[in-house]
């Protein structure tokens, strides 16, 4: 059997995935790179992005055969966020007499999602190419994984240029003997959540090899990350992995496995609850506080431009809108991306929330027509729950929205329409 070639969109894939990870952080770059790339700035992988969108559009080789229903199911949606956007970036610019270009350098990030999806949704929904992109993510996840462990104890040296790195190493973040650094968490996150779903649905393989890229991706959310949501979801995720195989493999004592696994679980989920601090007490009490505090700010902002919220107002005219204002602290400490959808709401308002009720409605089929309806359900609110305290579509996130969207459409295919889909392959 021939080899898969590499096309010009896998190169690109790589390339992006390169940019995400701030990989280049290897070698020490000039100054504007940081205004190209980082967490904040997302100029290079929008280009890219718009590359991918334009080359899906020209492609005259794809195999109809292959196309399915639901390779489209999130692409109203998805269609509906990119009206929104045109909508709320005319209306910031009237709403606060702002140029366009000003309320479009305030938002430019957000039109990865739909360029990107909409540029790789039917070329990774192919099995040839999602192999590919398996094996591009997964090696790049656990490289990044390994670096940023090493280098979090001083053992090798980067050139980190995500702001909020420099931040916490300048003020000497540290946990467990390990440097605090926060921007690979993102991807790494996806990485561990894609095995653990994939391994669920049993299109990847479990095996030792599985077992030991999980651990090296889990162990730099702990140590390096130190990101409580990410953390606890790929765990639990993980542990369910282990108990779904063992119930599996041992099936003549599959109540010995489920009553194990609800006390264990239980266990697991109360053990984090405290250890991790999840709602205050110890050194992250000041964190749960400005978030609720967040949380009634932002949301009381929904409505201030009848279809729209906030919107995209520049900082430097609108800094204290944006940031708030805590009682608590008697500061501006509020970021919107702190609060996960919330953040979107304040943001987006009305039309956010109509976003959402189509979003959820695309979800909610796929766990419908799932034949392991159960399984999927798991998966889908393991990924919800990050939307609480992250938002999805912020600059350093925004990336990775269309890759979850297109595993999802990937773990929703029907056994019994492609029973050789990629299993034996991963």
């Amino acid at each position: 059997m021939n080899k898969p070639r590499l096309t010009v969109i896998d190169i690109l894939l790589f390339l992006l995935i390169m940019f995400q990870v701030n990989f280049f952080d290897l070698i020490s770059l000039p100054s504007i790179w940081s205004s190209l790339n980082s967490n904040v700035n997302k100029y290079a992988i929008l280009i890219v992005s718009l590359v991918i969108w334009f080359l899906s559009l020209i492609s005259s080789k794809q195999d109809n055969s292959l196309k399915q229903p639901y390779d489209s199911q999130f692409s109203v949606s998805t269609a509906f966020f990119c009206v929104i956007l045109f909508i709320v970036w005319l209306g910031t610019s009237l709403t606060y007499a702002q140029t366009v270009l000003i309320t479009f350098q305030n938002m430019y990030w957000y039109f990865v999602f739909p360029f990107l999806y909409f540029g790789l949704k039917n070329y990774l929904t192919d099995n040839t190419n999602f192999i590919k992109f398996d094996k591009i993510i997964v090696l790049s996840g656990v490289i990044v994984s390994v670096l940023y462990l090493l280098y979090s104890k001083h053992i090798i040296i980067l050139h980190p240029n995500a702001v909020i790195d420099v931040q916490n190493l300048a003020m000497g973040k540290e946990q467990y003997g390990f440097s605090r650094f926060q921007a690979p968490s993102d991807f790494i996150f996806f990485v561990s959540f894609y095995m653990s779903s994939t391994a669920l649905m049993n299109i990847k393989r479990f095996n030792v090899k599985y077992i030991f890229q999980q651990i090296i991706l889990i162990v730099n959310l702990f140590f390096v990350g130190q990101v409580r949501v990410y953390f606890a979801i790929s765990l639990l995720l993980c542990v369910f992995v282990l108990f779904m195989k063992g119930m599996n493999k041992f099936k003549k004592i599959k109540i010995v496995f489920v009553v194990l696994g609800i006390i264990a679980g239980t266990a697991l989920i109360l053990l984090m609850i405290k250890k991790l601090n999840f709602f205050g007490g110890g050194a992250r009490q000041a964190s749960s506080i400005v978030r609720s505090e967040e949380i009634s700010y932002y949301l009381s902002h929904t409505y201030d431009n009848k279809v729209f919220g906030i919107g995209f107002p520049d900082i430097n005219n609108y800094y204290y809108l944006i940031r708030g204002f805590s009682p608590t602290y008697q500061a501006s400490v509020f970021y919107l991306e702190d609060v996960g959808v919330f953040g979107f709401l304040a943001i987006f308002g009305v039309l956010g929330i109509l976003y959402l009720v189509l979003f959820l409605n695309d979800l909610i089929k796929t766990v419908v027509f799932n034949e392991n309806r159960i399984i999927m359900l798991i998966v889908l609110l393991s990924y919800l729950a990050t939307y609480f305290t992250l938002i999805p579509l912020n600059a350093s996130r925004i990336t990775l929205m269309p890759f979850y969207l297109i595993i999802v459409t990937v773990l929703s295919r029907s056994k019994n329409i492609e029973k050789n889909f990629i299993s034996a392959k991963l």
